[in-house]
Order: structure tokens, then sequence, then C-alpha cells
């Protein structure tokens, strides 16, 4: 294929696209299928009892709807930061672990029991251990890498 069609067919491919909103390409909503849906389920049971403490304050208690409302804010509220410290924390360790990482230090990662990514951390882990081991070049030798190109089309 020469590349003046390369470029051309790409263009035409955005033409198409930005012209035609509805003829959007497919989104793939579960990516990471296992996190996102524990993240669901938590987040369900944090809405479901935040639900239920408005509900019973009013009926149980004669609170007014207000009242009842603000406390079951607390409590998804309180939820919802008790969820998003299981990934904000992991996120923030990885980053300043990369951060060290891009220093020479090379310590592995550990979690605590329950937070996300943790199939992250194994594959982080493995690649310490990758780098730690002595390299079989001689010295000032580098790493032979092979380019390789592709012709397929993004359909």
């Amino acid at each position: 294929m020469q590349y003046h069609d390369y470029y051309k067919d790409l263009l035409a491919e955005r033409w198409d696209h930005d012209h035609h909103p509805h003829s959007r390409r497919q989104r793939t909503l579960m990516i990471n299928t296992s996190f996102q849906t524990k993240f669901l389920l938590q987040l369900g049971v944090v809405t479901f009892f935040a639900t239920a403490v408005i509900y019973g304050l009013q009926s149980l208690l004669g609170w007014n709807l207000y009242a009842s409302a603000f406390v079951g804010t607390v409590v998804f509220t309180y939820g919802g930061i008790f969820i998003s410290a299981k990934i904000a924390g992991p996120v923030l360790k990885m980053q300043r672990h990369l951060s060290h990482l891009s220093k020479g230090e090379t310590d592995p990662i550990h979690f605590r029991q329950g937070d996300y990514f943790s199939e992250v951390i194994c594959e982080y882990n493995s690649l310490l251990e990758n780098l730690e081991r002595p390299s079989k070049l001689a010295p000032g030798e580098h790493p032979k890498l092979t380019l390789v190109k592709s012709d397929t089309k993004a359909a």
C-alpha cells in the first residue's frame, strides 16, 4: 500500500466518523471486569445502606426527609471514601515506586489485604526481578531490537 492511499483512507475514515455521529465505534465499557464488578458491587452495597438509613430514620423515628437524607449522605460519603481509598492508595503507592525506580531504587511493592490492582503489583515485582538479574551482554553491548512493521488497518 502506498503512503498516499494510506493517508487518503485514514482521512476518509476520519471524515466519516466526524460527520456521521451515529456511526460511532463500539466502546467497551467493562475493561477490567474483575475490578469493575467488585467496585460496582461495593458501590451498590453502600448505596443500599445509605438508602436504608434514610428510609429507616424517616419511617421508624419519624425524622423528616432532610435529616434522614443528611445522615444517609454521611453514610454514603464514608462508604465512598473507604472504597476510593482502596483504589487511590495503590495508585499513589505505584506512582511513588515508579518515581523511585527512575532513580535506580528497586524495592518490591506490597499492598494491604483487600487493595485493588494486586495483579498490577505482581507484574511490577516480576519486572523488578528481571531488571535485577545480571545481564548476559558484554559491557558496552546493547540488546538488539527488531522493528516489526504491521500493514493491518484499524477496523
